[in-house]
């Protein structure tokens, strides 16, 4: 067990937590924005799939549990390889050597924070219903007017927009590095990784980033039936 805990705090442990914690972290992520495009089906279609997860508790609760215990894994693994790296770089380098790293894996760390921070803007609005969410609709989990209402402040649906761009840049070197780490990877194929890992975090930015561009564009309205349940 000593032996264990002791890997697990090494650099080379701590990349690996890392990597799989970021790996499922990513499966929440594709999940989360397929069920938001849900929105595009219809009215009924996104009201339905939120009401139906809050009917199962059993799954939903010990989900949630899973995605905190990967989400602080994930952090404490980063600040742990950040304080690492901080000690044992006692002498500075004479010259700071760029060439292999990207723009991406540079701002990684602060790519996470502005991520973490909207992170908790996003609870406190969609699930606490702070801010321009009504009480009428979190009651009545009308995630259709919910995600509409919201999204037509510019404020709100750029702020959103933004965030899911941050998202993309994390994700791209993320993706790519997490492969790498758990040896999923070959040194002769690294251009393909590179570009999947790309690519996959575009197609998961331009889902999320689809819903407020759609309503910003009127696409996605309030319909006659749910505005005459809200003024009810």
């Amino acid at each position: 067990m000593n032996n264990l805990m002791t890997m697990l705090k090494s650099s080379i442990g701590l990349k690996f937590i890392m990597a799989f914690t970021g790996l499922g972290l990513l499966g929440f992520v594709i999940a989360h924005v397929t069920g938001n495009c849900l929105i595009f089906l219809g009215e009924d279609v996104i009201n339905d799939y939120g009401r139906n997860l809050r009917k199962m508790p059993f799954v939903l609760w010990p989900a949630r549990a899973a995605l905190l215990g990967m989400f602080l894994a994930h952090v404490w693994a980063v600040l742990k390889i950040r304080r690492i790296n901080l000690i044992s770089r006692q002498i500075p380098y004479v010259s700071q050597n760029q060439v292999q790293s990207t723009p991406q894996s540079r701002t990684m760390l602060l790519t996470g924070f502005l991520l973490l921070g909207y992170i908790i803007y996003h609870l406190m609005h969609f699930t606490g219903g702070m801010f321009i969410v009504e009480p009428d609709d979190l009651a009545g989990l009308d995630v259709y007017a919910m995600v509409v209402k919201s999204f037509k402040s510019p404020l709100v649906a750029v702020l959103y927009i933004i965030a899911m761009c941050v998202l993309g840049i994390h994700l791209s070197h993320g993706i790519e590095s997490a492969l790498k780490t758990l040896g999923l990877s070959d040194p002769r194929y690294n251009r393909q990784v590179q570009t999947m890992s790309q690519l996959i975090s575009a197609i998961i930015v331009l889902g999320y980033i689809s819903i407020p561009l759609a309503v910003l564009t009127g696409n996605l309205e309030l319909t006659p039936t749910s505005m005459v349940e809200l003024i009810q």
